[in-house]
């Protein structure tokens, strides 16, 4: 039977291994949740271990080959320090089984001492199995820019959200820099791709972030 958890209680939490947390009420035996739990506390004990994880044991071939670190949360808060070690408690509060993926939320917090919690994030992962029941991510600008518009234009492909309205002038300019930019250096076009949005916290949306400190 697919479920919708949700517990709103956020700080009396049961630990489960060595940084994540769950609330109480969340069945961690359900045969569809426990191994999306048993997966994701795997891949967060990886930072713990080493700096970045190794992608290929959690993130489908297609995001490796597109993007030399396949989690757009990793640096989600700062680029130069993974978003899961700012997290002192990492919190499982929700979680929902549907027939296209587990959503999972977490709350990743701090603790100073003197037992006050802040919240540094609060994200959104999607796991999936594939036919052999082995569990991968599911990127969240995947998901979540299916209601985005795309434009190609020379070697960029932009994202934008469905307001906007594309400008084709301020586009084919910045297509001239870049090719400017080429010639100088002597570079060939490689493709790109482009996301952007009116504010910060729709591109944090975008990444997986209902919220985060920096916004």
């Amino acid at each position: 039977m697919r479920k919708l958890v949700f517990i709103a209680i956020l700080f009396y939490v049961f630990p489960l291994k060595a940084q994540l947390y769950i609330n109480p009420g969340i069945d961690t035996l359900d045969k569809e949740v426990k191994p999306a739990i048993d997966f994701y506390q795997k891949y967060l004990n990886e930072f713990i271990k080493a700096p970045l994880p190794d992608f290929k044991q959690y993130w489908p071939a297609k995001d490796l080959i597109r993007y030399k670190v396949p989690d757009p949360i990793v640096y989600g808060i700062s680029s130069d320090y993974p978003t899961y070690k700012f997290g002192y408690k990492a919190t499982i509060f929700y979680i929902k089984p549907s027939k296209e993926f587990i959503h999972i939320k977490t709350q990743f917090s701090s603790v100073d001492s003197s037992k006050n919690i802040s919240t540094l994030g609060i994200t959104n992962h999607y796991i999936k199995f594939d036919p052999k029941g082995k569990p991968f991510f599911v990127s969240p600008v995947e998901i979540n820019a299916k209601n985005w518009k795309t434009t190609k234009v020379r070697n960029i492909t932009y994202w934008y959200p469905g307001y906007h309205d594309f400008n084709r002038k301020r586009a084919d300019s910045m297509i001239r820099q870049i090719i400017n930019l080429e010639k100088v250096w002597k570079l060939q076009p490689i493709n790109m791709t482009y996301y952007f949005a009116n504010t910060f916290e729709e591109i944090q949306n975008l990444r997986g972030f209902d919220f985060s400190i920096g916004l």
